[in-house]
């Protein structure tokens, strides 16, 4: 019921929590700042569950209202816009998720300094800016994130984290699940120290 919510399958999802598990994460304060109804809460493997405090925010009335019923436990805001909510810098573990694509770009008051980029653009640079130092950060984006010509959002991610992986999917990945056809990436970065920002021998053009 949202323009550009694209909901991710189970093998998405598995595989997003295997490579949290592979990369040494077991537990801590976990955000998805776009939920839907709450897939990758609902598919958390039992021991990173029982050991992390989950926060969900949804835009979506109806969505949002599943997920809070199905995951009573967890601290879920909607239906709330991710730019009309207020975290605290520096706050969770790992962030996860599938941010909505599209070419629209938000307005957060309190992000000033993200104005102007687009909405998938804005969810990776603002759940960045929310995760912890060492924190992990594993979302699916729009390939128009890695292959834009503008590089402005690649160099503020660069700016902040060091890139661990990125993989491409297939246009058929989200198909099945939500009948669309869009190339995806899912992108694995890590959160540096302040000290460290614009140090990191890489580049996310």
């Amino acid at each position: 019921s949202i323009q550009n919510a694209h909901y991710t399958s189970k093998a998405i999802v598995d595989g997003i929590w295997g490579i949290a598990q592979h990369l040494g994460f077991d537990g801590g304060r976990v955000s998805e700042f776009s939920m839907g109804t709450g897939n990758f809460f609902g598919l958390m493997p039992a021991a990173l569950r029982t050991e992390s405090a989950l926060t969900g925010v949804e835009r979506d009335s109806l969505t949002a209202r599943i997920a809070k019923q199905l995951y009573p436990q967890a601290n879920i805001l909607g239906p709330v816009s991710f730019e009309d909510t207020i975290f605290s810098d520096e706050t969770f573990n790992l962030n996860v998720g599938n941010p909505p694509f599209g070419q629209e770009s938000p307005y957060d008051a309190n992000a000033r300094h993200l104005k102007g980029f687009s909405i998938h653009n804005f969810f990776f640079a603002k759940a960045i800016d929310k995760l912890a130092p060492g924190g992990i950060h594993i979302q699916v984006v729009s390939r128009y994130l890695m292959d834009a010509q503008d590089a402005t959002a690649r160099d503020y991610l660069a700016h902040r984290t060091e890139l661990v992986g990125a993989i491409r999917l297939p246009w058929t990945a989200f198909y099945e699940n939500a009948r669309t056809e869009v190339v995806t990436d899912i992108v694995i970065l890590r959160k540096l120290d302040k000290a460290d920002w614009g140090t990191a021998d890489q580049s996310l053009t």
